[in-house]
């Protein structure tokens, strides 16, 4: 038997290696290992199919040449509209130049802009090689497009020439599968899921009226419906279920952002970082204290988020602006230091202030992002998704670029100061965008095509 001090010393040294966690890291490191080693495994395993299909093809001494078609500006314009590449005419044109650079037979050519121009050149292309002896395989990467299957119909069944890609992201006809040839997949070569819109067509007039009628009560956060709403139970907008919400009213598509994080993984499986606006990152109402304002990073003025639009209040104020023309800081701050104030200081009825604010916002204050008036009623950045400033935008916009682009996160409160205001109004005839300090808005002037008619929240102006 052992003594009692053994045991002792046993119970000890058994409660130091629990105690000690350096053996659970030697464990952990182990199993990453473990799964690091599988992952190679797989890798080496695939690349060796791959090498084997090359050798029973007798394809391993050949040159493998590469021949892509397209038109440049259109696939640069269905890029920009995904969120994956800039707003420029021809913004595709540095990966098609990298892409010619990465390999001396890889061809990335600008078939131009004409409808047809792209399948004749590939049809011709496909002609050429099909006959030349030369040629020992051709893989076929068009299967989305069943154009094509009357030009591969003369070598049907010719297995040991072609073979037909097929891509996860588009349709593969069933009409090449008649044809009778190889039929492949390459990993990671193409995306995983088709390109989605970050901007949608303009909605009909129908659509409009039902997003009025559904904003009246309680909108849905298209944020939450997206799956990146970052306010959480405190957001001021809906986070029921998004199936039965989307039936009465249409959700805002995502917005163009400008972060490139993991953008190398983003154009396989949509991209989710452009979808996220600088404009959502504004504080709220309720962050900012009284007699304090909102400044970002750079000590730049911010003004709070501005929530949902009702389009019917934006017809109202209009239809109410040909008659009376209203003080903006009576009518939004009750205060208005100008003893001679020619405008309309009645209030108004409060379903039309959200609509007065948006408009008195979308006029820069001369102060620009160093105004620290508590209630100054002018924008200090601009909170148009789709102005001609953003990627992608096109409405007109009074703010410089630098505006639209800047950070928006809120880094701190710093007191306002209370120097007086001279009223601007709705209908100031000397405003000229640049001396907001004498003027208004000026609203049905300027904003008349971006404001007749609003989609429901403050991230697209539908047209009509």
């Amino acid at each position: 038997m052992l003594p009692d001090e053994a045991i002792d010393r046993a119970a000890d040294t058994l409660a130091k290696f629990r105690n000690n966690n350096a053996l659970n890291d030697i464990l952990d490191q182990y199993a990453v290992l473990i799964e690091d080693y599988k992952r190679l495994k797989s890798d080496y395993e695939e690349e060796r199919e791959g090498r084997e299909r090359l050798r029973r093809k007798g394809l391993e001494s050949c040159e493998v040449m590469v021949r892509m078609y397209a038109n440049l500006t259109g696939l640069s314009k269905t890029l920009c509209k995904s969120g994956l590449s800039g707003a420029e005419k021809r913004s595709f044109s540095s990966f098609a130049a990298g892409f010619n650079h990465s390999y001396g037979l890889a061809d990335f050519i600008d078939a131009g802009e004409l409808k047809e121009n792209a399948d004749f050149k590939l049809k011709a292309i496909l002609r050429l090689y099909a006959e030349n002896a030369q040629c020992k395989h051709i893989y076929f990467a068009a299967c989305h497009d069943v154009g094509y299957v009357s030009d591969l119909i003369p070598f049907r069944g010719n297995r040991e020439r072609f073979t037909l890609i097929r891509t996860p992201s588009l349709l593969f006809h069933k009409e090449f599968d008649r044809l009778g040839m190889n039929v492949e997949e390459l990993p990671g070569v193409f995306r995983h899921v088709p390109l989605t819109y970050a901007y949608s067509t303009p909605q009909s007039k129908t659509s409009v009226t039902n997003i009025s009628t559904s904003s009246k009560g309680n909108a849905v956060c298209s944020l939450y419906m997206r799956g990146n709403c970052r306010y959480g139970s405190g957001c001021r907008f809906s986070h029921g279920d998004s199936k039965t919400s989307s039936q009465n009213s249409t959700p805002s598509p995502p917005t163009v952002g400008t972060s490139t994080k993991n953008f190398a993984s983003d154009w396989r499986h949509g991209s989710t970082h452009a979808a996220n606006s600088n404009i959502e990152c504004l504080p709220r109402k309720e962050d900012i204290t009284d007699g304090f304002v909102a400044i970002n990073a750079d000590e730049d003025r911010l003004d709070a988020y501005l929530p949902a639009l009702d389009p019917e209040a934006v017809c109202r104020l209009k239809a109410l602006s040909k008659v009376r023309h209203f003080c903006n800081n009576a009518q939004l701050y009750n205060s208005c230091e100008n003893t001679n104030c020619e405008y309309e200081h009645a209030p108004i009825d409060p379903e039309l202030l959200p609509a007065l604010e948006h408009l008195s916002r979308s006029v820069p204050c001369n102060r620009r992002g160093e105004c620290r008036r508590a209630n100054c009623v002018y924008g200090h950045v601009c909170q148009g998704a789709d102005c001609r400033n953003r990627v992608g935008g096109k409405s007109y916009c009074r703010f410089l670029k630098r505006v639209c682009n800047a950070d928006y996160t809120a880094g701190n409160l710093v007191p306002a100061s209370d120097s007086p205001i001279v009223s601007p109004s709705l209908h100031s005839e000397d405003f000229d965008g640049r001396n907001a300090e004498n003027g208004g808005t000026n609203l049905w002037g300027g904003l008349s095509k971006q404001l007749q008619t609003y989609n429901g929240r403050p991230e697209r102006w539908v047209y009509i």
